[in-house]
């Protein structure tokens, strides 16, 4: 099974630096689990993250399992080419979709028996526009990550001082590149304030030759767009409808495409509004209920456990 990792800013939060919660939970379900450091960590820890850029993540998890599928039989694990799960929430659930691509296009030979996709910037652009209408965002710090790595992986060469505003511009360097902070020690570095309040005018105006180069970096990274799905593709998307970190327009565009336009009959979206729960903010709410789905979609393909549809209950 992949699990494509949520958010890391910190090299500890990476499963090589020692962060492996989630994958010793999943790992309950009796299957290996394969996680891969975003590229920015691990043996690429002196590069920047590639944070929101969701084909070089997707092609170190591809390259993890590629690795894993010489190594494990040595080891004495036998590996059984029909069972392949692939999840992951927030930046993981970009990771996720964007894996399905990479095989897809790549690697047509390996065969995913469960994709379950929570909380994804699959459309980045129609994200940075609801970013840019709303004003705001719960995790602040996801925007600056997303435009540093475009600014850098894509060449656009915009100096700093054209997209941030102080007091954010000054700290770039310590709060972002070092390393050293969490996503919530950053949000709060921040401040849960008004996009309008770090970004400049000319990266907030859509139509500013700015905005529209990011929109443009945007644009080639889209999973809503540009590629076939295999038809048989099993995919379950899972979104927040109250998110005001990744919009839940991300789940319904990529249904559109892929459904819609592509026709795969075994997409299915599970979208509800839970709000903020357990003192969490609305993303972080959905990750719950994204990962109550992944271990009950796992243990009921498998027969090795039964679990509660949380998505049916009205209580929830």
């Amino acid at each position: 099974r992949f699990y494509n990792r949520v958010s890391a800013f910190q090299e500890d939060d990476s499963p090589t630096g020692g962060e492996q919660t989630a994958e010793k939970i999943l790992a309950g379900s009796g299957l290996i689990t394969i996680s891969a450091d975003h590229y920015g960590f691990g043996a690429t820890a002196d590069k920047h993250q590639a944070y929101g850029i969701g084909i070089p993540n997707a092609q170190s998890s591809v390259d993890a399992l590629l690795a894993a599928k010489k190594l494990l039989p040595t080891l004495g694990f036998k590996w059984d080419d029909k069972i392949l799960f692939n999840v992951g929430y927030s930046q993981g659930g970009q990771t996720t979709l964007a894996v399905v691509r990479v095989i897809t296009e790549q690697h047509p030979e390996l065969q995913i028996t469960h994709t379950v996709a929570g909380g994804g910037t699959y459309d980045l652009c129609e994200t940075y526009r609801q970013f840019i209408k709303n004003d705001y965002s719960d995790h602040p710090a996801t925007i600056v990550a997303v435009i540093l790595a475009f600014n850098e992986y894509f060449h656009l060469n915009i100096p700093h001082a054209n997209i941030f505003k102080e007091p954010l511009l000054s700290h770039i360097e310590d709060w972002f590149y070092s390393k050293k902070y969490s996503v919530g020690q950053l949000d709060h570095l921040i401040g849960y304030i008004p996009v309008s309040d770090y970004l400049t005018e000319e990266m907030r105006d859509l139509s500013s030759p700015t905005a529209q180069q990011f929109m443009a970096a945007f644009q080639q990274d889209d999973l809503c767009t540009g590629w076939t799905p295999r038809k048989k593709e099993n995919i379950t998307l899972v979104h927040n409808k109250s998110d005001l970190t990744v919009p839940v327009a991300n789940a319904e565009h990529f249904y559109a495409f892929a459904h819609d336009e592509q026709g795969l009959s075994n997409l299915k979206m599970e979208v509800k509004d839970w709000g903020s729960q357990f003192g969490q903010s609305a993303h972080e709410t959905g990750g719950i209920w994204f990962a109550l789905d992944c271990i009950n979609k796992i243990s009921s393909t498998l027969s090795i456990l039964p679990w509660v549809d949380v998505f049916s209950l009205d209580i929830f």
